[in-house]
């Protein structure tokens, strides 16, 4: 087991930024849990797991090379490397105030092209759904939305300007290790929301504009199942004018005269539900 070097413990802390995350292509995931997942998913590719020196102590390390060998004895070479670090390092490269002491440095996955995703996720089933992100800006919204949206086997996810980076320390915390399955691309949704319904998409906005639907009387309404994109808006202003002026919009039926509002991640986690039901 190998000490991580100042070079590498500079650059691997830096990832903290989205700036540096770009220029690298590299991202921090933390906690046994998330890479135990990461690692059984097999989707990402690895460049380092790093433990403190308590942490390595508990053999985690190598059992997740024992579970990695398993996993992609017949992908390929995707070995990585392992290093230590003190405490105070650890500190320095974690995103929390209490970090668990083991945390790898992943690739981020090829970027993809908005166009390409929508035409692959028709091309696989004859009634897709896609999540569409219109500035959520929240990570940890974020981070359970790509959760759900895997959980219920949405095709692929767009994020509009304003959505928070999905290799956000927050937003890889909250995905609970489903980080790098969902295909997903930055998008100008103006732009390629309308790309999108002339290739047979139909758009639902989920927001509370005095035109939308009830989303119970749309689902009897709609029976037939159709590829359709869901768009969750700003927690703060929802959907953006622009997209409001554009497609139809549904709601979900509650209490409104108490509560303003749901939170994005659970409205999209109901919708989702719905639509996978039925």
């Amino acid at each position: 087991m190998n000490r991580l070097s100042k070079k590498q413990l500079q650059l691997y802390a830096g990832l903290k930024s989205k700036k540096n995350r770009t220029e690298t292509g590299l991202f921090l995931i933390e906690g046994e849990r998330q890479l135990r997942q990461v690692v059984e998913h097999g989707m990402l590719q690895l460049e380092a797991v790093i433990t403190d020196e308590a942490f390595f102590s508990t053999g985690f390390a190598y059992e997740l090379e024992e579970m990695g060998r398993r996993k992609y004895r017949n992908q390929g070479n995707k070995s990585w490397h392992y290093y230590t670090v003190s405490n105070r390092e650890m500190q320095r490269l974690s995103d929390t105030k209490t970090p668990q002491g083991v945390l790898a440095v992943a690739k981020q996955p090829s970027d993809h092209n908005a166009i390409s995703l929508l035409e692959k996720a028709k091309n696989a089933s004859n009634a897709p759904i896609i999540v569409a992100l219109d500035g959520v800006s929240d990570p940890g919204n974020v981070g359970t939305i790509y959760r759900t949206a895997v959980w219920f086997g949405v095709s692929a996810m767009l994020c509009g300007s304003g959505t928070a980076d999905l290799y956000n320390p927050k937003v890889v915390r909250s995905t609970a290790g489903a980080t790098g399955v969902l295909p997903s691309a930055e998008s100008d949704l103006p732009e390629i929301l309308p790309v999108a319904a002339s290739m047979g998409y139909r758009v639902l906005l989920l927001d509370l504009q005095p035109e939308a639907k009830p989303l119970g009387t749309f689902m009897k309404m709609n029976s037939e199942a159709e590829p359709c994109i869901l768009v969750a808006g700003n927690e703060a202003n929802g959907i953006s004018e622009q997209l409001r002026q554009q497609f139809e919009a549904v709601y979900i039926s509650g209490n409104q005269n108490l509560v303003e509002s749901l939170n994005a991640a659970v409205s999209m986690g109901i919708v989702l539900q719905r639509f996978a039901n039925g």
